[in-house]
């Protein structure tokens, strides 16, 4: 297996700032232990740029459109595009920053030792926090360690919502085509035998 870095992909060309955030979804091997079969880095771009990302992304061989995620609870995250690498396991969602809630300038990112542009651990949990993403914020508090203390010392706790963000978000997911609602059921718990 060649463990050399690979060159950097087209989104990360050296004048624009875009921010990643990994996300891997573990499963059970057939050992019984626990191993990431398909790695989502989740992309933010600012959102007057999708267009011009997404045909990066879609002109280059390296990339080829993943297959569509299924509807998440309380997220538009499915709706937007997603590419996989060609002979690697790992799809990149391509997700515009007013979804996050997320102002991408360069006071709000930090870069890797490979110089991949991420928020801040205060811009990141921020946007976990007003998105009422508890189960990524859970694994990032855990993860990092943070204290209660970190918490009042960096994050804003206090305020109102951005009712003008809310009201977009809200617009977008009526918007959808195929909402989850708009489907019939197709499993219940009574349709198990026995």
């Amino acid at each position: 297996m060649d463990r050399r870095r690979s060159p950097p992909s087209p989104h990360m060309e050296a004048d624009k700032t875009y921010t990643a955030e990994i996300n891997a979804i573990p499963s059970f091997s057939s050992h019984g232990t626990l191993e990431a079969k398909e790695f989502n880095w989740e992309i933010c771009i600012p959102t007057d740029q999708m267009d011009k990302a997404t045909a990066i992304f879609e002109n280059s061989p390296d990339y080829e459109p993943a297959k569509p995620m299924l509807p998440q609870p309380f997220s538009l995250i499915h709706t937007y595009p997603h590419f996989k690498r060609v002979g690697i396991n790992i799809i990149f969602v391509l997700v515009p920053s007013f979804d996050v809630h997320f102002n991408v300038k360069p006071g709000n990112i930090t870069r890797s030792f490979n110089d991949i542009p991420f928020p801040k651990l205060e811009v990141l949990v921020q946007s976990h926090i007003e998105r009422n993403d508890t189960i990524n914020l859970t694994d990032l508090v855990d993860g990092a360690d943070l204290s209660e203390e970190w918490g009042y010392e960096n994050l804003e706790l206090e305020g109102k919502n951005d009712g003008e963000w809310v009201a977009k978000i809200n617009a977008v997911a009526e918007a959808m085509p195929d909402r989850p609602r708009d489907r019939p059921p197709t499993l219940h718990c009574s349709d198990y035998p026995g």
